[in-house]
């Protein structure tokens, strides 16, 4: 994610505003229609996909708020102060808390995606990914650079997954799915490496934003079946 500062033109806030709510819809209804799946087939995986779409969209909804907080230019101590009822004092920036939520979630999101491709599960296997991607952030030298990685890993391992599958049994379904996560596997390689080439930053987006658009496309297909 890319931080802004509270000297950022107007207008750029108020478009990153409204990409992180786009995504933050876009995945919210993925996790609708999984859920919708659920509920028709009874599998798990779909309960799991929604559960994990779910976090990714919180993730995104905690980004444009905090954007949101920029634009009105809001105060860490001021926000905090709101929501406690008293004045409030805290060292802590608001953009190190909002970011860590924002990343927090969306790891948490992607180890549910990634748990749900193994072949053999366990709950405690989750827990175990879960753990080691969180503590990878909160020791990392380098927070953003460590989600990234854990991000491209993730979603490497997922896309891999659904094209062996693929190779193993060709279905339009698998196959929307697979083009779909290789989607935000690349959008997601290019927004990481924004910070040196700026025109990635736009790019990423489109590319991650059509990926969500395959996934939801796909779901709302097997809903209609």
């Amino acid at each position: 994610m890319r931080i802004l500062n509270v000297d950022a033109p107007l207008w750029f806030i108020q478009c990153e505003i409204g990409i992180q709510l786009i995504f933050a819809i876009v995945t919210l209804l993925v996790a609708f229609y999984a859920y919708r799946v659920y509920r028709i087939a009874r599998q798990k995986n779909s309960f799991y996909l929604g559960a994990g779409f779910l976090s990714i969209s919180i993730a995104y909804f905690i980004q444009a708020f905090f954007n949101f907080l920029l634009l009105r230019r809001v105060t860490t101590c001021g926000f905090l102060s709101f929501m406690a009822g008293h004045p409030v004092q805290s060292t802590m920036t608001l953009s190190v808390l909002v970011v860590f939520l924002h990343m927090v979630f969306m790891v948490a999101g992607f180890s549910v995606l990634s748990y749900i491709t193994l072949k053999e599960r366990n709950i405690k296997s989750f827990y175990l990914i879960l753990a080691l991607s969180i503590a990878s952030l909160v020791f990392a030298a380098n927070m953003s650079i460590m989600f990234y990685v854990l991000l491209t890993i993730m979603l490497a391992f997922i896309t891999i997954q659904y094209s062996l599958r693929f190779n193993k049994k060709p279905t339009t379904d698998t196959f929307i799915v697979f083009l779909g996560f290789g989607m935000v596997f690349l959008g997601t390689i290019q927004l990481a490496l924004a910070s040196a080439l700026g025109a990635l930053y736009v790019s990423g987006h489109i590319v991650t934003l059509a990926g969500y658009f395959l996934l939801l496309i796909n779901l709302m297909r097997v809903v209609r079946k």
